[in-house]
């Protein structure tokens, strides 16, 4: 018996792989529904497999999901390698009715190769969690471009990191820093927390917040997202 598509599709363009799985934003809106009260959105960019292990390169990964049911409403992904097992792994997960935070829980086969210990999958569904559990909120990709003088980007990559790129006007503080230094970071501001890919800054942000800090922010996928769509900067 037919039971419907879910739109997965992949498509190499030059060095890049970009997939696609049932719905995107634009499809939802156009459907009348709203991020925040109808649906919600995880961004991050992992390497496609362990780091340290050569060869290791950024796939970006977006979920959306209901907020209704957590069910998972569609996914792109765009990576130069592993982007094919990821978007497979998801529609089979999207096929069974699986819940965005289903996703942590899943096995995957692991070698240094393959895949990190936490694969990217896994990841989008810790994520899911923490934002269903107000313990992470994503700033907007274009958020920096946009930010006025409420607004403190706050980089918490080492310094050497910091010599590569730094976002013009941003405050660096080192993730092993920040608590001796928390009276450099104002209150009363939006403060939108930058790293590598978004795990220090998630780690950043919790800081912030027990410190009492309420308006805080995770930028998603980190310097690395940042830099990847923001071709002018990066070039």
């Amino acid at each position: 018996a037919y039971k419907g598509t879910q739109g997965a599709a992949i498509v190499k363009v030059f060095n890049l792989d970009a997939a696609t799985l049932g719905h995107n934003e634009k499809m939802l809106a156009r459907q009348g529904l709203v991020r925040g009260q109808d649906y919600e959105t995880i961004t991050i960019a992992q390497d496609n497999h362990a780091r340290y292990y050569p060869g290791a390169k950024m796939v970006v990964l977006k979920m959306l999901f209901s907020l209704s049911d957590r069910r998972i409403l569609g996914a792109q992904i765009v990576g130069r390698e592993g982007v094919d097992k990821r978007i497979d792994t998801l529609s089979v997960a999207m096929r069974l009715g699986a819940k965005a935070t289903d996703l942590g829980s899943l096995e995957m086969a692991y070698a240094p190769p393959y895949s990190s210990a936490k694969d990217p999958v896994n990841m989008l569904g810790f994520a899911a969690e923490n934002l269903l559990a107000g313990r992470l909120t994503l700033a907007d990709w274009d958020a920096p471009d946009h930010a006025g003088p409420d607004t403190l980007l706050l980089d918490v990559r080492e310094v050497a990191e910091c010599n590569v790129y730094m976002l013009p006007g941003a405050l660096n503080i080192p993730l092993g820093e920040l608590r001796g230094r928390l009276d450099e970071v104002p209150r009363g501001k939006e403060i939108i927390v930058f790293c590598r890919i978004g795990v220090r800054a998630h780690t950043a942000s919790m800081m912030l917040q027990h410190h009492g800090y309420d308006n805080v922010k995770v930028y998603p996928g980190g310097m690395q997202f940042y830099l990847a769509t923001h071709q002018e900067v990066s070039t």
